[in-house]
């Protein structure tokens, strides 16, 4: 199963990617009826909750086909993942507030992966950063009130959920002023299912 786009191109001819599993729409319904309302909070939009296995940036348009065939070379088995809790990431002067995920080692041994395919396929290096799963509830350009911490702390209990991960998604992201439209480029379903 797949579904393609023709995404715009930003200058230069490339096109911004990122791997990601998306969310089945009742975990998404969930975690978007249940993130605060706090102030100067720009909450992702419900159809963009999903969870970042790899942001590639942008990839020059002629890169695009290989990226997209680096990826049928992942093997995996379809697994499940359980949301737990609310946190929040404070970096420079701006804040991201996200659901967080269960210690799950096939999804890491997914995001491992989904590195060595690229790697190997496309060229594009493995992240030299830590992966910390998480799932992006809303930004502020600011950091949080102190007031809303405590809030935040008391709601974490009501962000438990779990779904199951049968495939995982290539996506193109255009920029906008009101947020960014993130559409498929191409589905994967994992090779082995639940």
């Amino acid at each position: 199963m797949h579904a393609e786009l023709s995404a715009p191109e930003s200058a230069g001819g490339a096109v911004r990617l990122f791997v990601a599993v998306e969310l089945p729409e009742d975990i998404r319904n969930i975690l978007h009826s249940r993130t605060p309302n706090v102030p100067g909070l720009r909450r992702a939009n419900l159809e963009n909750l999903h969870l970042t296995l790899r942001f590639l940036g942008e990839v020059p348009q002629k890169d695009r086909a290989r990226v997209r065939e680096a990826l049928f070379q992942v093997r995996a088995a379809c697994f499940f993942l359980r949301i737990q809790g609310l946190g929040l990431f404070a970096r420079g002067g701006q804040s991201v507030l996200w659901a967080g995920l269960e210690p799950s080692e096939p999804l890491r041994k997914l995001k491992e992966r989904v590195d060595l395919a690229l790697a190997r396929g496309s060229g594009i290096a493995p992240e030299k950063s830590a992966f910390s799963p998480h799932i992006t509830l809303g930004r502020m350009k600011t950091v949080l009130p102190t007031e809303w911490r405590g809030e935040i702390k008391a709601r974490a209990g009501e962000f438990l959920a779990a779904f199951s991960v049968g495939s995982f998604t290539l996506f193109s992201s255009l920029l906008r002023p009101g947020g960014a439209l993130h559409a498929p480029e191409r589905r994967y379903a994992l090779t082995i299912p639940c």
